[in-house]
C-alpha cells in the first residue's frame, strides 16, 4: 500500500479554486467623477463652437460676396465699401456705424485690427475711400489692393461687441 502512495502524492489534493475575475462595474465613484466632467466639458466645448460659427457667419457671407465682384464692374468699389459697412453693423451698433463716412470710417476699420495689424491695410483702405468719390472707374490694380484689403479686415477684424474708439473732430461751432 505504500507503493500506491508514494508513486504520486498530488493525487490527494484539491483543485485550486480560482477566485471570479474583478468586475469594472459598478464603477468607483471616481471614474464617474471624470466621467461627467468629461461629458460636460465636450458640451461646453460643442456649445462654444457652434456659438463661434453662428457668430461668424456674417463675416463669411461678407468674404464670399467681396470674392464674387469683378474688376469690371463700374460700381465695385460701393459694393465693397457697402459689404464691410454691413458686416460692421452687424457686429457693432448700427446707429454709429451708419454714421460713419470718410476719413472716420477708415479709422474705425483700421480701429478694429489689432495693433500689429493695423499698419498692412490702412493705405488700402485709403484707396479704396478715394476710389468712392473717383468720377472715372477705378483701375484693375486698384479693385485688387481693394479686395485684399477687404478680406485682410474681414479676416482679422477683431469683432466685439464695443465699438473702437473713432477719434472725433472737434467743432469750433
Amino acid at each position: 500500500m505504500q507503493a500506491q502512495t508514494l508513486s504520486n502524492p498530488l493525487e490527494n489534493l484539491q483543485d485550486i479554486h480560482v477566485p471570479e475575475s474583478v468586475s469594472a462595474w459598478p464603477l468607483a465613484w471616481g471614474w464617474w467623477i471624470v466621467i461627467g466632467i468629461t461629458i460636460l466639458g465636450l458640451i461646453v466645448a460643442a456649445v462654444w463652437f457652434y456659438k463661434r460659427y453662428q457668430f461668424s457667419c456674417a463675416k463669411r457671407q461678407a468674404i464670399k460676396e467681396i470674392y464674387t465682384l469683378q474688376a469690371n464692374q463700374a460700381d465695385w468699389a460701393q459694393k465693397q465699401n457697402a459689404i464691410l459697412k454691413r458686416t460692421a453693423s452687424y457686429y457693432f451698433d448700427k446707429h454709429t456705424v451708419a454714421s460713419l463716412y470718410g476719413q472716420r470710417w477708415q479709422q474705425f476699420l483700421v480701429g478694429c485690427l489689432a495693433k500689429r495689424k493695423k499698419g498692412q491695410i490702412t493705405q488700402e483702405i485709403n484707396q479704396l475711400q478715394k476710389a468712392l468719390y473717383q468720377p472715372q472707374p477705378p483701375s484693375t490694380d486698384q479693385f485688387e489692393s481693394c479686395q485684399k484689403a477687404c478680406l485682410y479686415w474681414l479676416k482679422h477684424a477683431r469683432f466685439a461687441k464695443k465699438t473702437p474708439t473713432v477719434e472725433v473732430e472737434a467743432s469750433n461751432a
